[in-house]
């Protein structure tokens, strides 16, 4: 940062009328019918800054354009010092606390304590810089100032070297005619096609020489010079090139593996972070994480690998070039290292069970030769999953973890069982699952439900799903259960071990005893309100199962209806009649259960000593709006300048979120009728990153219009405020006593207030402001799909005529 003082310019605020007098707005310095007139005052840096800048502007409006305004400026002091009024009375000292740094008690005796920074003096200082300026001398005489061409040699040993080792480098400016010798500073310059700073260092003059040992020039085969950039004096000028070389250097890969949780609800690749996040940021801006040593296991979370070229945890790196990433001796990925020196790899699935080697190779580049890290290796272990098998029998309440639950059923009539399975290890548990009702076998083939989750931003562990059909089951007693046989990264599993977190679940006996008579057909309806979720996690939702008997018949069925999501049982309830051959139940199960993304309801009539069973199923979607595939929809530009009577372009980017592929339409609205807009492309295909262009034309009209209600800069209103709930919950069984933990945290409101430095006072009444140099307007880009909408503005600027 430099904060040396140029220049001082009149800067009163307003105190005892010192001030910078203007004619604002209307109605200054008119004169009224007595003679009066209001004028408007400013002062402080808000005026200050600006009319130096009005003297800058000048200055390039005579002259040209002037880039860096201190080096005419300090040799237009030495040659015109007339040009400048030396400041050498007063200071910028300000009090301060007695015992705080560098504070201590004025000397003349004032009793108060100060800085004792900075006085002013005859000359330079850094109170008031150069002093203040004759404007009219400084603007006229702006180009009049000489100086003394140079000559500048520069001398590199040895041009040949490793990367970090010592290379001497020597100046030399001398005065091409004239005599003296020049002052400043010497840089070297370099012509690096792989770097965007060319400087290789800044060296101050000694008598008109520097000297310097480098270790720290960059490797590849190159030219290097010196730039004089000249003093008061003496004229700017550069040496002749001289091509160096520095070889690369042996470097080194450390590669670490990180736990970390999955942030995308994706079926097809559970547990897995979203690949646009960076490892290194996540472990540290919400860990802080550490690594897991090498042969760690990973159970439940996912292996995110990274490499430090030429560094160690949790240091920083060094280096260009980029890494490649290997799984078991195959390439999976190669990534570029960031400004770190790091790079990290998301796998694109979930690692089976088993002991993985990764690997990583440092690609080199001009500094440091290829290298390639000790092999890392992790362990993913085969879990055993979560199994449910419940079957649709009249159960009632079923109690705690582990309860015994008797069910009656009527002999004859089919009896269901659903099954559910899920948390295998960030995996989806594949194969079949045996259900045994007594004696009695079958075989289910699962198929994918939705995402069980655990929290708001959860990891989404798919869950599979399945149905056994026992039809005609003869009167007995059966005990119910189910098994899996387990696959490559999940163990055998049954229904009486149930979850780590809730124990185990209750066990089911079904008896079924024969009915007096044939039972008769049922058709079991119902509805859900609402008919779908949409980001309402902690809410509740109702649904109506209405049982009726067939034509005819004049008996109410009674019994229990039971809701499943995903063959999971939410909620059930006992029948209760509702006209000459129906029933009806509403439940409210709680919303927080249900799976995320598309599940199935199902709805499951269990019969009764009349009526036989029956069944329906609704598809129901279950959405978490920060979490399904979405897109985003952003300006390349926040704000486009165009002329009245002309157009302009504007890009906005499309690009796809958490696996977002759709099609997409787009349309603009432009905020006024004095300006018009149009699409390049309104229908885009978004699998990644696509583009289209807004194109905004300006009538003649446009520049005419000032906008009639405008604030008064004062100060910024009260900033908003952020509310932010974290909630976590559990499944649960049906009616059981164990319930879920919240967790709900509030952050309360920020407030801001900005204070301008400057100051303005009037002399009467408060001006209106001025007329502006702009009309502004505004275009909104809409964006929809499949019900998804979102919408960008851009801010059109059309300068008054």
């Amino acid at each position: 940062m430099r904060d040396i003082p140029d220049l001082s310019l009149f800067a009163a605020g307003g105190q005892n009328f010192s001030a910078y007098p203007i004619c604002a707005t209307a109605g200054d310095c008119v004169p009224d019918s007595s003679g009066k007139m209001q004028i408007t005052l400013v002062g402080g840096t808000s005026a200050s800054a600006q009319a130096m800048a009005g003297i800058m502007a000048l200055i390039d409006q005579k002259y040209g354009r002037q880039g860096q305004a201190d080096f005419t400026l300090y040799a237009l002091a030495r040659q015109m010092p007339s040009a400048f009024h030396d400041v050498t009375v007063g200071s910028n000292n300000m009090t301060c606390e007695q015992g705080t740094p560098g504070c201590t008690q004025d000397t003349n005796g004032d009793g108060l304590y100060s800085l004792q920074k900075y006085a002013a003096t005859p000359g330079f200082d850094l109170a008031s810089g150069l002093g203040s300026i004759d404007a009219n001398m400084l603007v006229s005489n702006w180009n009049s100032i000489t100086f003394k061409p140079t000559t500048t040699t520069l001398q590199v040993t040895p041009t040949t070297a490793p990367r970090g080792s010592t290379v001497n480098i020597s100046f030399d400016v001398k005065s091409s005619s004239g005599g003296g010798t020049p002052q400043g500073s010497v840089t070297l310059m370099a012509d690096l096609t792989s770097s965007s700073a060319p400087s290789l260092g800044v060296f101050t003059l000694n008598n008109g020489a520097a000297n310097a040992s480098l270790t720290n020039l960059p490797g590849g085969t190159y030219e290097v010079w010196a730039r004089y950039a000249g003093d008061g004096t003496f004229a700017l000028s550069q040496s002749a090139p001289q091509s160096v070389t520095i070889t690369p250097v042996a470097s080194t890969v450390n590669l670490y593996g990180f736990q970390v949780e999955g942030q995308t609800l994706n079926a097809a690749a559970p547990c897995l972070l979203n690949p646009t996040e960076s490892v290194w940021e996540t472990s540290t801006n919400f860990g802080p994480w550490s690594p897991m040593p090498s042969g760690s296991s990973f159970s439940g979370w996912q292996v995110a690998p990274l490499a430090i070229v030429n560094g160690a945890w949790p240091s920083f790196g060094s280096g260009a070039g980029s890494v490649t990433f290997s799984v078991d001796g195959t390439p999976q990925a190669t990534v570029a290292l960031n400004s770190y020196g790091y790079a990290a790899w998301v796998p694109a699935s979930t690692f089976n069970a088993g002991s993985h080697t990764i690997g990583a190779t440092y690609s080199g580049d001009a500094s440091y030769a290829s290298s390639t890290a000790a092999p890392y290796t992790a362990i993913v272990p085969q879990v055993t999953p979560v199994l449910y098998a419940t079957p649709v029998a009249n159960c009632g309440l079923l109690g705690g973890s582990g309860a015994k639950v008797t069910c009656s059923f009527s002999a004859g009539d089919s009896l269901r069982v659903e099954v559910q399975i899920s948390r295998a290890n960030c995996h989806i548990p594949t194969g079949a699952i045996t259900v045994n009702v007594g004696s009695l076998s079958q075989n289910v083939t699962l198929t994918q439900g939705g995402l069980l989750t655990l929290g708001l931003n959860p990891i989404g562990t798919p869950v599979m799903v399945g149905e056994a059909v026992f039809q005609n089951l003869p009167a007995g007693t059966y005990p119910v259960s189910a098994t899996y046989a387990g696959d490559v990264n999940s163990l055998p599993a049954n229904s009486a071990t149930g979850s780590p977190i809730l124990g185990p679940p209750p066990t089911f006996t079904v008896v079924a005893t024969a009915p007096p008579a044939p039972l008769q057909p049922t058709t079991t309806t119902f509805t859900v309100d609402p008919p779908s979720f949409d980001n309402t996690l902690w809410l509740n939702f109702h649904l109506t199962a209405t049982v009726t008997g067939p034509a005819g018949s004049t008996t109410p069925p009674t019994g229990w209806v039971d809701l499943f999501d995903d063959d999971y049982e939410l909620d059930d309830g006992p029948l209760t009649p509702s006209g000459p051959n129906s029933a009806t139940v509403t439940m409210e199960p709680d919303g927080e259960f249900m799976d995320v993304g598309s599940s199935q309801l199902k709805a499951v009539y269990s019969g009764d000593g009349v009526y036989q069973s029956s069944v329906n199923l609704q598809n129901y979607q279950f959405i978490l709006a920060q979490q399904g595939p979405d897109f985003l929809l952003a300006p390349q530009v926040r704000q486009l300048t165009v002329n009245a009577g002309s157009s302009g372009t504007a890009g906005f980017n499309l690009s796809s979120l958490n696996g977002y592929s759709g099609t997409v339409t787009l349309t603009c609205t432009p905020s006024s009728s004095l300006i018009t807009c149009s699409l390049s492309r309104t229908t885009l295909a978004v699998n990644g990153l696509a583009t289209t262009t807004l194109t905004v034309n300006a009538s003649a009209q446009a520049g005419t219009i000032a906008d009639s209600h405008r604030q008064a800069p004062s100060r910024w209103p009260l900033a908003a405020g952020v509310l932010t709930f974290g909630l976590f919950f559990t499944r649960r069984f049906r009616k059981s006593s164990l319930w879920r933990s919240m967790l709900l945290s509030l952050c309360v409101l920020a407030c801001l207030s900005a204070v301008s430095c400057g100051g303005s006072v009037k002399s009467s009444s408060p001006p209106q402001p001025p007329k502006p140099a702009a009309a502004g307007y505004t275009v909104v880009v809409t964006a929809t799909a499949n019900g998804l909408v979102h919408n960008a503005a851009l801010t059109v600027v059309v300068p008054i005529h």
